[in-house]
């Protein structure tokens, strides 16, 4: 009973599929599909071709990938900039790297300090204003300053005194002269006192003069003589008495005559001296106002008594205040800081020496050095070497190396990092070639060798020092090969890019 109302099995799902035509379809477009890929790839195989881009004989990833030659059309070589030159054997001057700062040149930095104490009172100029040489920078007042300038005038004045002395002194003993030349005749005294009546003499005019007219009485009186003792007039005593008596009064004025010359050359001399020393007085008052104005002020003398105490400081060289430590009206002490000025035109780069360097080193001055930024790695900048330091430094065990380097541009500011390559004393032949021919790939060194026109090679090689004029080749690469020096890292991009389209 249970058999006869069985229900009949159902059919599958595969049963059900070979009935359909589902699986017709899926094999279908199956088939279709492989031959659009096959089509595509036939199509993008003469596409490459025709178009002349690179062709890679093996994959940049395989062990021949070393050795893997590119050819590029012409058009791809200008484009790149590509440059082949044969390695050469050349000397390759090594150094090493040593850490370094940049600074102020001292010979072009200024700390400006107060010479005196004093109040400030006027400020020409503000921190990072370039100022020319003598401009002013800042007026300052000082007693000390007044004091030494008051000082100066009374010099001055003692100076015209003394300079107005010497000359009626000079100008007396010349007119003395004048007058004992014109006495040597024995004119009348009359004509010798109108001749000479405005002519400055001073007190010589009434010794010379007073002595002269006596003279000339006694030689006048001794004349009359001889006639009256011819007659009997007078004794023969009396005319001995005449005689000696002209001969007193000859004596007397010849007396007269060099004393008065003496005394008038030993006065002119003396107001020579007199005046050379009243000069040097206020050379020394002058220089006294200097040494208390310091080097940064002309020291001018005040031309009113207003003036006396101001001081005005000049800037000795063309330069950009840094710092400035006062402001109007502030109180200073002498040796107080004003303010900083400095030429950054030109800039020190230090570098600090270790022991083992000192002998290896090229650091005669005048010697080149180069250094670089490490914010700007690829900028080489060039200094020239200044002088070493010869002590020691005690906690470092270091020489301070200085050189300069020209700024006129203003990249560089003081105490800048930088690592300073010292060049080695001996320069070394080697085969080199030029750093932008040598590339890396997967942490080895390749150059590109130029196997035929348009055809290169990647060689791996080996190097030593690495320089900014060249890179040393230990091996991998012969003397005369022709090396790509110029556009290698475009090689290397077609080369890793054709090697990942594969």
């Amino acid at each position: 009973m249970t058999s006869s109302k069985q229900v009949a099995k159902r059919p599958g799902i595969w049963h059900r599929l070979q009935k359909s035509s589902v699986i017709p379809n899926i094999v279908g477009l199956g088939i279709v599909g492989a031959a659009a890929f096959f089509a595509l790839q036939m199509e993008y195989a003469q596409q490459h071709g025709e178009e002349g881009e690179p062709v890679v004989a093996a994959s940049a990833n395989d062990e021949g990938a070393a050795h893997a030659d590119v050819q590029l059309s012409q058009e791809k070589i200008q484009r790149a900039g590509i440059c082949v030159r044969p390695a050469e054997r050349g000397a390759l001057l090594p150094y090493h790297q040593v850490p370094g700062r940049t600074d102020y040149d001292a010979n072009l930095r200024l700390e400006m300090t107060a010479p005196v104490a004093g109040i400030v009172t006027v400020l020409h100029t503000q921190v990072g204003q370039a100022c020319r040489s003598g401009e002013p920078l800042l007026e300052l007042s000082s007693p000390e300053v007044g004091q030494a300038r008051s000082e100066i005038l009374h010099r001055q004045s003692e100076c015209d005194v003394a300079q107005r002395r010497y000359d009626n002194a000079l100008t007396i003993c010349d007119n003395l002269e004048q007058l004992l030349k014109a006495l040597a005749t024995s004119p009348p005294l009359r004509e010798i006192e109108q001749k000479f009546a405005d002519i400055l003499l001073g007190d010589f005019r009434q010794r010379v003069l007073g002595s002269y007219a006596e003279r000339e009485f006694a030689r006048s009186v001794a004349a009359d003589t001889g006639e009256l003792e011819q007659t009997g007039v007078i004794s023969s005593r009396m005319v001995r008495e005449r005689a000696t008596a002209r001969s007193v009064a000859d004596a007397t004025f010849q007396g007269a005559v060099e004393q008065c010359r003496i005394d008038a050359q030993e006065r002119r001399d003396i107001a020579r001296s007199e005046l050379e020393e009243s000069k040097r007085q206020l050379e020394i008052s002058r220089e006294q106002l200097t040494a208390i104005a310091g080097p940064w002020s002309k020291a001018e003398v005040a031309d009113s008594d207003s003036r006396l105490n101001e001081l005005t400081l000049r800037a000795p060289f063309d330069g950009v205040v840094q710092h400035r430590h006062v402001a109007v009206g502030s109180r200073f002490e002498q040796r107080g800081n004003l303010l900083e000025l400095a030429d950054t035109s030109r800039i020190w780069v230090r570098a600090e020496l270790h022991e083992g360097h000192w002998d290896t080193a090229e650091l005669s001055p005048g010697s080149q050095i180069k250094f670089v930024l490490p914010s700007d790695g690829d900028r080489v900048w060039s200094a020239e070497v200044q002088f070493t330091e010869g002590e020691v430094d005690e906690q470092t065990r270091t020489l301070s190396l200085v050189a300069a380097t020209d700024n006129r541009r203003h990249e560089l500011r003081p105490g800048m990092f930088v690592w300073v390559r010292i060049p080695h004393r001996h320069a070394e032949a080697t085969l080199m070639v030029p750093p932008n021919a040598v590339v890396e790939y997967e942490g080895d060194k390749f150059v590109f060798v130029e196997s035929a026109p348009g055809s290169y090679r990647m060689q791996k090689v080996t190097i030593g020092v690495e320089t900014p004029e060249g890179v040393e080749v230990l091996s991998g690469l012969d003397e005369g090969t022709p090396v790509v020096c110029e556009g290698a890292f475009q090689i290397k991009s077609e080369l890793l890019l054709e090697g990942e389209a594969e």
